[in-house]
């Protein structure tokens, strides 16, 4: 009897989070999470959209299919930077 392994998704690139988290960290950005949606296109994460909401939750990824959203926490005072690339870390180690 074969044992068959599902493999896991890496995506090697995540796209679309820099312009939408950009434009929400200009409006102002305080304690809370981002909610955020995708899809997996080949071994690419395309983000279709990022909100901020002001409920805080804990960090998680869920996948259905090709459909990726997934949540982070922001607690208010960190730069660009600080939010940006754990993001994609995350994002890119589903």
């Amino acid at each position: 009897m074969e044992t068959i392994t599902g493999r896991k998704f890496r995506p090697k690139w995540v796209t679309g989070l820099r312009p939408r988290l950009e434009k929400i960290m200009k409006e102002g950005i305080r304690r809370g999470s981002l909610i955020g949606r995708g899809r997996i296109i080949s071994d690419m994460l395309e983000v279709t959209a990022l909100v901020f909401t002001e409920e805080e939750t804990n960090a998680g990824v869920r996948v259905n299919g090709r459909k990726v959203e997934f949540t982070y926490p922001v607690k208010g005072n960190e730069t660009f930077g600080e939010i940006y690339y754990p993001l994609v870390g995350m994002l890119s180690n589903l």
